[in-house]
């Protein structure tokens, strides 16, 4: 009799897990729930380095003080010639902290393609029902949360110890926030194109070091565009970065005349500058990326790198 019962118990839990397996089986976890464990992943792993993030935190402090002490011996008449009429310190605050979503949008793909390949776990991820979209989606999540976290340390750190000339105009602070959606998307497109390149050379960045040196050089993150040489010009005004600090710029810095928005005439042309790039760059990039995916998915060598 009791052993009647102990193989009833049995059959009822085989049957439970039987269930549960076939409902696994043909109910896919949902995009949500794959980019958040994804997510949670990246954390952890962020997470486990606090010596790290102690000596980030310290080295964002650095940073913003440095160019306000930097900001006593640069003259303001360049930044005033470019329209922005504000003092040097609040011109370079606001490029060092919006360069981080230039950089997590071009480098995150190919950093983390790399990571996972290095460690054998991309043709395994690769081999489930996860697409490729789901999984560059998850891993980037984290660091656009860590460029915002930059973002908001640099403005605190200004604020509380620096006052820099930052309007609080809402329509202006919406702006910004279409502008930096805007500049997102467009340097994701340099992003995924590398990617695809990766997949197939297997070694090297070269399209992310050309794209980060000239955009570090020539968008005007550090001083105004005025001061390069007129042959630098052309080249500069092809790169997304710079009409997305010029219309951050012309939004947040608090002018005389009062800050501008999506509606000024300047800060249009950015807007339409970044879209007429999107709208070349992202057809483009995702060939360059279905084309090495082809590739190395061909020739097996999504594991290699």
């Amino acid at each position: 009799m009791v052993h009647h019962r102990h193989h009833e118990k049995l059959e009822k839990v085989l049957e439970t897990f039987k269930e549960d397996g076939e409902k696994r089986r043909y109910n896919d976890v949902s995009f949500r729930e794959k980019t958040l464990i994804l997510l949670e992943k990246g954390f952890k792993t962020f997470w486990s380095y606090k010596g790290w993030i102690a000596l980030d935190i310290i080295g964002t402090v650095v940073i913003v003080a440095l160019y306000y002490y930097v900001s006593f011996i640069v003259s303001a008449s360049e930044v005033e010639k470019a329209g922005y009429g504000a003092d040097f310190f609040t011109f370079a605050l606001i490029g060092i902290a919006f360069q981080q979503y230039t950089y997590s949008s071009i480098q995150v793909f190919s950093h983390e393609i790399r990571y996972e390949q290095e460690n054998g776990t991309l043709e395994a991820v690769l081999s489930t029902r996860t697409e490729f979209p789901t999984f560059l989606i998850g891993v980037a999540l984290l660091s656009f949360i860590y460029a915002t976290y930059f973002l908001i340390c640099s403005f605190l750190v200004a604020f509380i110890f620096f006052d820099p000339f930052i309007t609080t105009n809402i329509f202006s602070l919406l702006s910004v926030l279409v502008l930096i959606f805007l500049s997102i998307l467009a340097h994701i497109c340099i992003g995924i194109t590398s990617v695809g390149i990766i997949m197939k050379i297997k070694e090297g960045d070269p399209l992310i070091w050309l794209f980060g040196w000239l955009t570090l050089l020539l968008s005007g993150i550090y001083y105004p565009l005025g001061l390069l040489p007129l042959y630098l010009i052309p080249i500069a005004l092809l790169l997304p970065l710079t009409y997305a600090l010029d219309g951050i710029r012309l939004c947040l810095i608090d002018l005389p005349s009062g800050s501008e928005t999506l509606l000024s005439p300047q800060v249009f042309n950015d807007v339409l500058a970044l879209l007429i790039f999107i709208t070349i760059m992202l057809p483009l990039s995702l060939k360059v990326f279905r084309w090495g995916f082809d590739e190395a998915r061909k020739e097996g060598t999504l594991h290699a790198y």
